[in-house]
C-alpha cells in the first residue's frame, strides 16, 4: 500500500513539473515573439543602426490610373512615408513582402522584433519601414495601406501629401526603376505615373529622338540617360517642368500625370534635345539658340495637336507689341515664368532652319557666327524675321491683348503657388486647377485658363 501511494505521488509530482517547464517555454516564445507588437497599431518604428532620425508613421496614396496615359486632371504624388502596416497573406514571405514595399528582409524582422527571418503568420500584422525616397511597388493590394481621406480637383482624388522629384543627388535610389530601350535608359520611381506604363513613355522619348534627328539633320551617338519625374521638382526647380544635364548625357522631364498626351511629348523632346544639339553641335554660344532649338524640335513634332503655333502665338505678340527682342538678353528661367522669350526664340530658330538650312544652324550653335554663317548679324536676322511674320498675315484665334494678358495671368498664378510651397493637400489641388488653366492658355482657350484660375484662387485661399 505504501509503494503504491509514493508511486502515485512521484506521477503527480513529474507532472507538475512537465507543466511548468513546458509554461515557462511558452512564456519565453512569447517574450521573444511579442504576438502582441504585431497587432498593435503602430505609432512608430524603432530606427536602424544607420538611421539618424526617429520617422514618424504617415502613409503613402497611389493614385491609380484607368488608362495608360494619364489624364490632364489625375496626379500621383508619392508620400514621404516612414511606416506602413501590412496584413500578412496566405503564402507571404519576408523576401516577397520586402520587394512589394521595396525595403529589405531584415529591416521588416527588426521593426518587428522578429527571433526568427521564417517567423511569419498569416492573418498577422507587420510593420514595415519604408525610406522617404523609396515608395511601395505598384503590386500592392487594394485595402493594404490605410489612406487619409483626400480631397478631389476636377472629380480626381489628390494624396494629401508630396514627396518631390530630384535633378542631382542619390538618382539610383530615387528612380529604381528602369527600362532599357536600344540607345538610352529610362530611370522612373514606383508608384508614380511613369511607372503605370513606363514603355510608354520610354516610346515618346523614341518619337521624341527620332524627330530631332530628322528635322536637325544629324545623329546622336552613344547612350543617354533619361529621368522620368512623377512629381514636381524640389525647390528652387517647383516651377521647371524639365532639366538637361547635357554634358553628362542625362536629362529630366516632369511626368506627374499634368497636361495632355502633346504636352508631355514637347517636354519630353524639348529637353532632349539640349543634350542632343550639346553633344552633336557642341556648346551652345547662348541661351537664346540652345532653347529656341528646343521649341522648335517639340513643337514641329506636336503641330498635329491643339497647342497654339509658335508662329501665330509670336504674330499675337507682336501685334501686341510685346514680341521679346531675342537679339537683348532676354530670361529663360521655365516656361511657366518666360514663355513668350521661350516661343519667340522658337520661333526665330524655326526660321533660321527653314529658310537656311540646319547645316547652317548647326555651325552657328556653337560659335554664335551669325556673320561667318548667314551673312548678316544677329540684330538683321531678328528684323528680317519680324518682317516674315508681319508678311505671314496669320488668322488669329483671340486677340492679341487677350494673349498676353492670359500669360501674364497664368506666370502670376504659379509665382503665387510656388512662393511657399509645401505641397499640402490643398496646394495639389491648386495645383491641378492651375494646370488645367496652363494648358487651356497653351490651345489658345483664353475663358476657360480664366475660369480654371478663378477655382485655382479659390482652393489655394481656402487651404
Amino acid at each position: 500500500m505504501k509503494g503504491q501511494s509514493f508511486n502515485k505521488r512521484d506521477i503527480i509530482i513529474g507532472i507538475g513539473i512537465g507543466l511548468g517547464v513546458g509554461l515557462l517555454a511558452l512564456v519565453g516564445i512569447l517574450v521573444l515573439a511579442r504576438p502582441w507588437r504585431l497587432a498593435k497599431p503602430v505609432a512608430g518604428v524603432v530606427p536602424s543602426p544607420t538611421s539618424t532620425h526617429t520617422p514618424v508613421a504617415t502613409v503613402v496614396i497611389d493614385v491609380p490610373l484607368a488608362t495608360p496615359e494619364p489624364s490632364s486632371t489625375s496626379i500621383a504624388v508619392v508620400a514621404s512615408l516612414d511606416v506602413v502596416t501590412y496584413t500578412v497573406q496566405e503564402g507571404d514571405n519576408l523576401e516577397t513582402i520586402a520587394a512589394r514595399y521595396n525595403t529589405t528582409v531584415q529591416a521588416i524582422a527588426d521593426a518587428n522584433g522578429l527571433p526568427s527571418l521564417d517567423l511569419i503568420l498569416a492573418g498577422s500584422t507587420l510593420t514595415i519601414p519604408l525610406h522617404p525616397g523609396n515608395p511601395p511597388d505598384n503590386g500592392t493590394s487594394p485595402g493594404e495601406i490605410q489612406a487619409t481621406p483626400t480631397l478631389e480637383a476636377s472629380g480626381t482624388e489628390v494624396p494629401a501629401v508630396w514627396h518631390p522629384s530630384i535633378l542631382e543627388g542619390d538618382l539610383e535610389f530615387a528612380y529604381p526603376d528602369k527600362v532599357e530601350m536600344e540607345r538610352f535608359t529610362l530611370h522612373f520611381t514606383p508608384g508614380t505615373d511613369p511607372a503605370q506604363n513606363p514603355q510608354a513613355v520610354a516610346d515618346m522619348v523614341a518619337r521624341g529622338l527620332a524627330h530631332i534627328e530628322r528635322v536637325l539633320n544629324a545623329h546622336l551617338d552613344g547612350r543617354f540617360d533619361v529621368y522620368a519625374a512623377g512629381s514636381i521638382f524640389a525647390p528652387p526647380n517647383q516651377a521647371l517642368r524639365g532639366h538637361s544635364f547635357s554634358a553628362v548625357r542625362r536629362y529630366f522631364f516632369l511626368y506627374d500625370g499634368t497636361g495632355n498626351q502633346a504636352d508631355q511629348q514637347y517636354i519630353a523632346t524639348h529637353e532632349l534635345t539640349h543634350l542632343f544639339t550639346w553633344n552633336v553641335f557642341g556648346h551652345p554660344v547662348s541661351a537664346m539658340l540652345s532653347e529656341g532649338a528646343g521649341v522648335y524640335t517639340g513643337m514641329t513634332l506636336i503641330a498635329d495637336s491643339d497647342h497654339i503655333p509658335i508662329k501665330v502665338f509670336c504674330a499675337a505678340y507682336h501685334q501686341a507689341g510685346q514680341l521679346p527682342h531675342i537679339s537683348g538678353n532676354p530670361s529663360f528661367q521655365g516656361h511657366i515664368r518666360d514663355l513668350p522669350t521661350y516661343y519667340a526664340a522658337g520661333c526665330f530658330v524655326q526660321y533660321l532652319i527653314e529658310t537656311y538650312g540646319s547645316e547652317k544652324f548647326g555651325q552657328l550653335y556653337s560659335t554664335g557666327d551669325y556673320t561667318g554663317v548667314y551673312g548678316q548679324s544677329l540684330a538683321a536676322l531678328e528684323q528680317e524675321w519680324i518682317s516674315y511674320i508681319e508678311a505671314s498675315e496669320l488668322s488669329l484665334p483671340f486677340t492679341p491683348d487677350g494673349l498676353v494678358e492670359a500669360v501674364d495671368a497664368v506666370g502670376t498664378a504659379y509665382d503665387e503657388l510656388f512662393a511657399n510651397f509645401q505641397g499640402t493637400q490643398a496646394q495639389m489641388v491648386a495645383y491641378l486647377e492651375l494646370d488645367e488653366a496652363r494648358l487651356a492658355l497653351l490651345e489658345g482657350r483664353l475663358e476657360d485658363s480664366a475660369t480654371y484660375l478663378a477655382e485655382f484662387r479659390r482652393v489655394l485661399n481656402s487651404g
